[in-house]
């Protein structure tokens, strides 16, 4: 039982240490950009032809992975920025597609559910599906 626990502390300590330190880097690369709040984050992204909802839907749930002080940005790389694999883009895409009463795409279909390098991509994968299904 003794080594059980121990394990148990172990594990703990490298998960706590491991979400310190990718808290650490990404407050590092965003010492590098400018972070928007809500609004500035839908503003800007309106400029690029995304709807407002959808903005502010994909910007609640960034947050999320954000440390405390860091903003999201729309040229943030999903993976390296947010430490967001695949599959967790997935369930976020659920997510706002759920909230925006959308169809949800396949999850194993790689022609419905490409690979996103930024949350721009997001942005305007689920924009377009936002405008092909009028409310």
């Amino acid at each position: 039982m003794a080594k059980v626990a121990f394990v148990v502390a172990v594990l703990l300590v490298l998960m706590i240490g491991g979400s310190l330190w990718l808290n650490s880097q990404q407050r590092k690369l965003a010492r590098g950009r400018t972070g928007f709040d809500k609004n500035t984050f839908c503003a800007l992204v309106e400029e690029r032809g995304v709807d407002q909802r959808v903005a502010a839907i994909v910007w609640d749930e960034l947050e999320a992975y954000c440390a405390k002080g860091v903003l999201p940005h729309p040229d943030d790389d999903v993976s390296a920025f947010y430490h967001i694999d695949d599959e967790e883009v997935c369930d976020i895409l659920e997510r706002i597609f759920t909230v925006l009463n959308l169809s949800i795409p396949e999850k194993n279909s790689p022609l419905r559910i490409p690979v996103f390098n930024t949350v721009q991509d997001i942005l305007f994968f689920i924009n377009q599906h936002n405008a092909q299904n009028p409310h």
